[in-house]
Order: structure tokens, then C-alpha cells, then sequence
């Protein structure tokens, strides 16, 4: 599964804990709506415009990380997430769902329609 956020929430989750007196100790800052990697991309390429988009097998990505000198572990293991305090102690996310967070990135973007090729 993929955890993943909008920056505009990693704003006001920052705010909300700041503003929120008795907000103590860690909170995972990730929206509700986790998702398979393959359900990620497939939406980024839909939103995108793209048709295609081309596998990273391990090995490719072990050689890579192996070049910047760093581990492929959270690439390949992935790591789950949830927000379940925050949002049980009241924070409400404002991309809480891919598609939103997608479309409002891909949105503001200086040209409306992004592609990759």
C-alpha cells in the first residue's frame, strides 16, 4: 500500500497541531485514502494524459539507489500509514481522496494539460 499526502494538508495538519492545545505527541500525517502503488500510477497517468507508463523492475531501482547511495527498502516494501488519531481527535483533511489531490496538483500546473510524452 501507498501512504501518501497533499501538501496543503501537511499545512494544515501542521496549523491544526500547532493551534490545537491538547494535540501531544506524534501523528501520521498521510491521507485516509492509502492506495496500491499500481492504483497510484494509474491514476497519476489518467490525470496526467498518459496511456503508457513504463515498469521499474527491483533490479533497476537496486541499481539506482545503489548510485545515490541509498536503500530501495520503503520502494519496494512500501510502509502503511494511517491518520486515525488526527482524525479521530478532529482534523479534517482537504485531499483526502486521490482523485482530488491529483486533479488539484495537475490543475495548477502552468500548463492545464501536463504530459509526460
Amino acid at each position: 500500500m501507498f501512504s501518501w499526502v497533499h501538501i496543503e494538508d501537511v499545512a494544515g495538519m501542521i496549523e491544526w497541531i500547532f493551534e490545537n492545545e491538547t494535540a501531544q505527541g506524534i501523528y501520521n500525517c498521510v491521507a485516509p485514502g492509502v492506495v496500491s502503488n499500481f492504483s497510484f500510477m494509474k491514476k497519476l497517468r489518467e490525470v496526467t494524459g498518459n496511456k503508457i507508463g513504463l515498469p521499474s523492475p527491483s533490479f533497476l531501482l537496486e541499481a539506482g539507489a545503489f548510485m545515490i547511495g541509498t536503500e530501495t527498502e520503503l520502494i519496494l516494501k512500501g510502509r502503511w500509514a494511517t491518520a486515525a488519531r488526527a482524525l479521530n481527535e478532529g482534523f479534517v483533511f482537504k485531499y483526502g481522496f486521490l482523485d482530488d489531490a491529483l486533479g488539484d496538483i495537475i490543475s495548477s500546473l502552468p500548463r492545464s494539460k501536463y504530459r509526460l510524452f
